[in-house]
């Protein structure tokens, strides 16, 4: 009956309330050494989630990557984060896509209690490292950009 429901809101454009919760990342970069999470913190984050061979993602990633000299004018940094445990088809697939946002990649289980499964996705991260918000489904990456302004903007 719950699955019911969500569907039908994602059916008529709504989604239920986003349950806040602090981004716990166990992440590495390209060299293998380990993301220290307090760099995701002092400055609002998008942090786009993807997996390797995703043909969506392939997609949105280097739309989205447009959009990262405007966002950072406004205070905001974008990050792309590969769900893999083969981080170096990741990192492969990324230099191919020519992003300049950093990337790292993570093994781990994704996502605390709104269980995001299908990407890409995207998390809206305050400057104290809290997930704030989140979008389950691929967006336009001009859409994404604007939603960031919107949402910290507000806080």
């Amino acid at each position: 009956m719950r699955r019911l429901a969500f569907a039908l809101l994602l059916l008529v454009g709504c989604r239920p309330a986003y349950r806040a919760h602090p981004l716990q990342l166990d992440a590495r970069w390209a060299d293998g050494g380990p993301l220290d999470a307090t760099a995701l913190r002092g400055q609002p984050h998008v942090l786009e989630l993807w997996m390797p061979n995703c043909g969506q993602c392939g997609r949105v990633l280097p739309a989205l990557d447009a959009e990262r000299e405007g966002l950072a004018h406004d205070g905001i940094a974008l990050w792309s984060l590969a769900l893999t445990d083969q981080p170096d088809d990741a990192f492969a697939e990324a230099a191919q896509f020519k992003l300049g946002m950093p990337v790292v990649t993570s093994e781990q289980e994704l996502l605390g209690p709104n269980d995001l499964k299908t990407f890409p996705a995207t998390l809206y991260v305050s400057a104290q490292g809290i997930v704030i918000d989140a979008e389950p489904r691929a967006a336009k990456p001009h859409d994404i950009a604007e939603r960031a302004r919107k949402i910290f903007r507000a806080q």
